[in-house]
């Protein structure tokens, strides 16, 4: 599918604001994720954006370092085609792959590795205890010897709701209202609902539809404890945060 460029730029510009409007500190995260892949591996690497949504991560890897090499997988139909269709000027540096991760096949699909190191930011919430366990191993089986994850994700500390979950919940929530007024950025819904107005997007919109049986459900409160747990299970030797703004953290761990 192709995407005219002047919508094409709409809907890119469009979904960075929103992601910044909930996210705080949202480049702050993706400088230090990419600051460690640099110290780890210089600019020459194998990264794997996992559920790389519309390619945010990705381009700013591929920007910052030139020489490095990206997979880039999602199983939203919609968002793989805004990805593809936006970062076509970086040629074969990407790859696009369309898998999904709550599966055990995606890693036929990536290019030969083994990879150096794999990302996530803002996406990982979404699955359930058991599908992100089942990741987390698939992500081990492809990374190299001494080859890192990070992960850059709302994590909840424990499973419930508490006074201080509650309070930083609706600060979180109080701060990102103030954000998409002064910015004037689309909010989630909103910004679907442009998607949704364009006919192209139809089909695409119907196999989105079809992947996912509750599109919206956007978090499955996974503990932070739990993600550790999962890692440490996957075979990950050195897990730890190295970042945390509220409940926003960068969860890395070492092969």
């Amino acid at each position: 599918m192709e995407i005219e460029p002047e919508t094409l730029n709409q809907l890119v510009s469009s979904w960075e604001s929103q992601q910044n409007s909930h996210i705080r500190f949202r480049e702050t995260r993706f400088g230090i994720m990419l600051d460690i892949a640099e110290q780890a591996f210089g600019g020459d690497f194998k990264g794997l954006d996992v559920a790389c949504g519309p390619g945010s991560l990705s381009r700013r890897l591929l920007d910052r370092f030139p020489e490095s090499r990206v997979n880039s997988v999602d199983f939203d139909p919609v968002l793989l085609a805004i990805g593809r269709n936006s970062m076509s000027a970086y040629g074969d540096r990407v790859s696009w792959i369309e898998g999904d991760l709550r599966k055990n096949d995606w890693p036929g699909e990536l290019t030969p590795g083994p990879f150096d190191c794999a990302m996530s930011t803002t996406a990982l919430h979404w699955l359930g205890a058991d599908s992100l366990r089942n990741l987390y191993r698939n992500i081990y089986s492809v990374l190299k010897e001494g080859g890192i994850f990070m992960n850059g994700d709302h994590m909840i500390l424990e499973e419930r709701v508490d006074r201080v979950h509650d309070l930083v919940h609706k600060a979180n929530e109080r701060w990102s209202e103030r954000s998409f007024a002064e910015n004037k950025a689309p909010n989630w819904e909103q910004w679907w609902s442009k998607i949704r107005d364009n006919e192209k997007f139809n089909g695409l919109l119907e196999e989105r539809a079809r992947r996912y049986s509750n599109p919206d459900n956007h978090n499955q409160m996974v503990s932070l404890n739990r993600h550790i747990d999962y890692l440490k299970q996957a075979g990950f030797r050195f897990i730890d945060v190295v970042w945390q703004y509220s409940n926003d953290r960068i969860l890395v761990a070492v092969k």
